[in-house]
């Protein structure tokens, strides 16, 4: 028996994002507001990725991030409900509105976006990517374009061009995967579990302590509640690591079922407590686990601990990055927690942005995590402020490219006008 696949045409654009987490947004929105015919690629439903399919809009480091970045939290607290917390550089705002949000800018802007279209494949030659070929209800489909930018988190678009990467530590062990819910029927807010009330630590101790006395032990050390929304008693719920890759379909499936129980098996466990906890239920648990680890494609500078460590300034720099590397155990014998060997304080360092250009390939860009650094350097810029700058920025360099004429790597040198 012989399967047929002809590709239709789906059009020819300036610029090609993949993957609408928040540095495709980002990306999408910077180059259509300078002027690109611009298309956005997303596999799931809504814009946002791991912000909203994940159920994590709790921002990590998002402050001096550019002007892009500034509208968003502007953009948010009128119509999300966003909150700011100047003295940890952190966002909340409500998961729902903030898919509107992502919409609006797009459509506002001129983005073309597509929902439930997976990339599959590329057409190369020699250091061009010519395009990309997508799977959906349409059928297979292929997209033109002068510039692609891989903003699918796990470097999917850099892996099917051939790109090269790499995916772990020294010893290629990644960091775990956590699942994401929302909870209501208790009220956290100003009491000893909410992290803004009270130290930290001391809000999550209390709350693993009420786990344990339930007669249940966390995969997570740390679990967490987030008030995500006053308004509308928004609270994300966060107590599981699953163990395995992120880029393995059968890892991602099994961890996905096993978080999904142990977070019900948990809720549950406090309710039955009584109590604070006598009405806590389960709203939501995420679409998508979050990943903390894929690949990341080699660009022109791979940033590294020693950058890190040493604060590095860079003459093409494009975001400053202030989070701490935060290295979750990488097995369960770790402890549960963190890596502390990795270190988690540093000066405030630079991305540059030939980490968000291919090596391999001189019309392929990066942005968020998948964008070129070691494992170290990589567990401190994979969070939601500065992966959302990198998107903005690799998407104004590609416009820029597209109106001068030239490609990503001639581009270097004009970092300071993105």
């Amino acid at each position: 028996m012989k399967i047929a696949k002809e590709y239709s045409f789906g059009g020819r654009y300036d610029i090609v994002v993949c993957g609408g987490g928040p540095s495709g947004v980002a990306a999408a929105v910077s180059a259509a507001r300078k002027g690109a015919k611009t298309l956005l690629i997303e596999q799931g439903g809504c814009l946002g990725g791991f912000w909203t399919r994940g159920l994590l809009t709790w921002l990590i480091d998002t402050f001096g991030k550019g002007a892009l970045m500034d509208e968003v939290m502007e953009r948010l607290e009128k119509e999300a409900d966003g909150k700011r917390f100047p003295n940890k550089s952190r966002f909340t705002a409500d998961t729902e509105k903030t898919k509107l949000v992502f919409e609006r800018m797009c459509l506002e802007s001129g983005v073309d976006f597509l929902y439930h279209t997976f990339v599959s494949g590329a057409v190369t030659d020699k250091r061009l990517v010519r395009s990309v070929l997508t799977e959906s209800k349409s059928g297979p489909c292929y997209y033109d374009a002068t510039v692609f930018i891989d903003a699918t988190g796990d470097g999917d678009l850099g892996f099917l061009c051939g790109a090269s990467y790499e995916i772990g530590n020294e010893e290629g062990a990644t960091q775990p995967m956590s699942l994401i819910a929302h909870v209501d029927g208790v009220t956290i807010c100003g009491t000893a579990y909410d992290s803004r009330y009270a130290p930290g630590k001391e809000a999550k101790a209390k709350l693993l302590e009420d786990i344990a006395r339930a007669g249940l032990v966390p995969s997570y050390r740390y679990p967490h509640l987030a008030v995500l929304s006053e308004k509308y008693n928004s609270i994300g719920f966060m107590v599981d690591h699953e163990y395995g890759s992120g880029l393995s379909v059968k890892d991602v499936t099994e961890g996905t079922v096993r978080a999904r129980e142990e977070i019900q098996k948990i809720v549950d466990g406090l309710r039955d407590q009584g109590g604070v906890w006598k009405d806590l239920r389960v709203t939501a648990t995420a679409d998508m686990i979050g990943v903390r680890e894929g690949r990341r494609i080699k660009g022109l500078y791979r940033i590294t601990a020693d950058d890190v460590s040493r604060g590095q300034m860079f003459d093409d720099r494009i975001c400053t990055v202030t989070f701490n590397t935060d290295v979750h155990a990488l097995s369960p014998e770790k402890g549960k927690a963190f890596e502390s060997r990795y270190g988690t304080k540093h000066p405030p360092y630079q991305i540059p942005l030939r980490s968000l250009i291919s090596t391999d390939f001189d019309n392929l860009m990066m942005a968020g995590r998948c964008i070129s650094g070691d494992f170290v350097a990589h567990a401190s810029y994979r969070v939601g402020g500065p992966a959302f700058r990198t998107g903005d920025a690799a998407g104004g360099c590609a416009a820029l490219c597209i109106e001068k004429g030239i490609l990503p790597p001639e581009a270097v040198g004009t970092a300071g006008m993105l």
